[in-house]
């Protein structure tokens, strides 16, 4: 037998889920085998699905409160069961775990009888318990060779609890540096060789997102950016660590940057969305103009052009 623990750890009044398995190794179809469930779940508090592979068939696909019963199982046959329930909201920490084990049907031995028995456990938290979680936005979408990098953290928590320690850590690549913190939201940031952490200064309630943003400078030559950044706090237990950490990668030198005297350039001055020098004529209106003037001038040609000519 075997049993494993979906997830953990979790808090009071959360769900959580336990799968064990039962398979006959011997040579002989087995009827009649009894199992022994103990289950932290408590009387009908629980709910079970069964699957049969190999041969064997469950009792009964699914239901409620224990699935103690005796099963059959032929040579090889296989029976797994995924157990599901609400932890107590009463339990206060430790561990909540779930055992399952099979007899042995009169007249039959076992030369391995130490693994007719199985558990498995969830830890559960007490005390302040949270749910921190971290996501990343960065501009630009495609960076030029060299070209810094804007980064902004989504931080968050989903409660119940609050925490008043909330930490931002992530570590730069060889060669990357720290160029800037935009300072707001309470964050502040430090460097130590190549990890930066960044601390808030006011708390974060259930329910509450805030944002962290930097401007990261890429190794010199560098083709990608990767960053690893994770958030914890540090006075609480938090129930979903899945979401604490983000990995980020982002791709350089899918643009270029044109610098002094290179690439495209206007001769004509103002303001987007603004007049053209001289004022009273609007740049879209000039932009539209110009458009028709272009085609019109090309309609011309192709009336002056013989045929057969270019």
């Amino acid at each position: 037998m075997t049993a494993t623990a979906a997830q953990g750890p979790v808090s009071p009044g959360m769900n959580t889920q336990f799968t064990v398995t039962i398979l006959n190794q011997g040579p002989n179809p087995l009827s009649d085998i009894p199992l022994n469930e103990q289950s932290p779940f408590g009387a009908n508090a629980a709910s079970w699905t069964c699957t049969a592979t190999n041969g064997a068939a469950c009792p009964a696909p699914s239901g409620s409160g224990s699935i103690g019963a005796k099963i059959d199982l032929p040579s090889g046959g296989q029976l797994s069961y995924t157990i599901s329930g609400t932890v107590p909201a009463t339990m206060s920490g430790g561990n909540f775990q779930y055992t399952l084990s099979a007899g042995l049907p009169s007249g039959f031995n076992d030369p391995t009888p130490a693994d007719n028995s199985a558990s498995a456990s969830v830890a559960v938290l007490s005390g302040n318990v949270l749910d921190l979680a971290i996501s990343v936005a960065t501009q630009p979408l495609e960076p030029a060779l060299d070209e810094p990098v804007n980064y902004d953290f989504t931080v968050s928590n989903q409660g119940p609890g609050a925490t008043a320690s909330p930490a931002v850590t992530f570590t730069l690549p060889p060669g990357g540096s720290l160029v800037s913190v935009l300072f707001g939201d309470s964050w502040n940031c430090s460097t130590t060789n190549q990890m930066v952490t960044c601390n808030r200064s006011m708390p974060i309630a259930a329910g509450q997102t805030t944002h962290l943003r930097l401007i990261v400078a890429p190794p010199v030559g560098a083709k990608s950016l990767r960053i690893i950044a994770t958030v914890a706090a540090g006075d609480g237990a938090d129930k979903n660590l899945a979401d604490n950490t983000v990995t980020w990668d982002v791709a350089i030198g899918g643009s270029t940057i044109y610098g002094t005297g290179g690439g495209l350039s206007c001769a004509l001055g103002g303001r987007p969305g603004g007049s053209a020098p001289g004022g009273g004529v609007p740049w879209a209106a000039l932009a539209g103009g110009l458009l028709a003037l272009a085609g019109a001038r090309a309609r011309q040609r192709r009336r002056r052009t013989a045929p057969g000519q270019r």
